[in-house]
């Protein structure tokens, strides 16, 4: 049987939403699939957050997710109008026409349908309650890289001008993608915790890197980490607290810089909401019983430099 998450469905909403925005006009045809994608993954995620459930259809004997009988059933159209539900069964069965070698979409077709699109995952956030789909980029000119050929490791295309960072800067979001996107308009791959900045299009060799540094364990099961910021704020500790060390590696590179973002910075829980504590590099390691501690010092308030 099928299975996702909530991370995934929203970043797969973001992603189909984005390339759709950024294709031109000459273009629009490519947008079917992207279109019914973002759908898709929009009513997974209702049923998910509304229900914690993953909806099955049985069809011939087989289980599966089914986006008409997804859109159709009570537990999800009773909380719609009629002209929402309408909007979603258009853009289905239109996209899937495409899909399957049908009429192409007109230019005018995809504005329509896009605008439909917009209203329908507008009105899904409204329902579960949950904010995921930020502003999204403005189109790319004719000058511009196209997007399908700078996106890299699943990173979204990025702004013109990069972020800069400043010790203090919150960041809050309404999701994990969401907060990724608000630090640096890009999602980190496989639900990592960093971004390498070289995708990121700054110069330096590291990584944007988002953790808790609150001192309790987080992490991967084989691979449990704990992180520590010192009261002045000038150094980190991060110790791996996992059992068997050949998953992880000890030592970083001395040229590295760690952009560090700290989790819940309050203390009172807020998992989406992160504060930029300054850049770091390593300084030092200290072996434990189980494990190693990575010490960094911090090197900047400010980044870039």
């Amino acid at each position: 049987m099928e299975t996702y998450n909530e991370n995934d469905l929203i970043k797969g909403i973001i992603e189909n939403m984005t390339f759709v925005s950024n294709q031109p006009p000459k273009d629009a045809n490519k947008c079917a699939g992207s279109m019914r994608s973002a759908l898709e993954n929009a009513v997974k995620l209702f049923w998910l957050r509304k229900y914690g459930k993953v909806p099955v259809w049985v069809k011939n004997d087989r289980e599966g997710f089914d986006l008409f009988e997804a859109i159709s059933d009570p537990r999800f159209s009773k909380c719609f109008d009629k002209i929402t539900i309408s909007y979603m069964h258009t853009i289905r069965t239109r996209c899937n026409e495409v899909l399957h070698g049908g009429t192409p979409l007109t230019v005018n077709e995809t504005s329509e349908l896009l605008s439909m699109l917009n209203k329908c995952i507008r009105s899904i956030e409204i329902a579960i309650p949950l904010t995921f789909l930020s502003p999204l980029p403005p189109k790319t000119t004719p000058k511009e890289v196209p997007f399908m050929q700078i996106k890299q490791n699943n990173i979204q295309p990025q702004q013109q001008s990069l972020n800069c960072y400043t010790t203090g800067d919150l960041f809050k979001g309404n999701s994990d993608i969401d907060m990724f996107y608000k630090v640096c308009k890009a999602y980190p791959k496989y639900n990592r915790c960093w971004i390498a900045l070289k995708d990121l299009r700054y110069p330096d060799k590291g990584i944007l890197w988002v953790v808790y540094m609150n001192g309790k364990p987080h992490g991967p099961a084989k691979k449990p980490w704990v992180n520590r910021i010192s009261p002045d704020g000038e150094m980190i500790e991060e110790e791996y607290v996992g059992t068997n060390k050949r998953y992880v590696t000890k030592y970083v590179a001395k040229d590295e810089i760690r952009l560090s973002f700290r989790r819940d910075p309050s203390g009172e829980g807020d998992e989406y909401h992160c504060e930029f504590v300054g850049v770091f590099q390593i300084s030092g390691y200290q072996d434990t019983a189980t494990g190693f501690i990575r010490i960094y010092k911090k090197i900047s308030d400010r980044y870039p430099f």
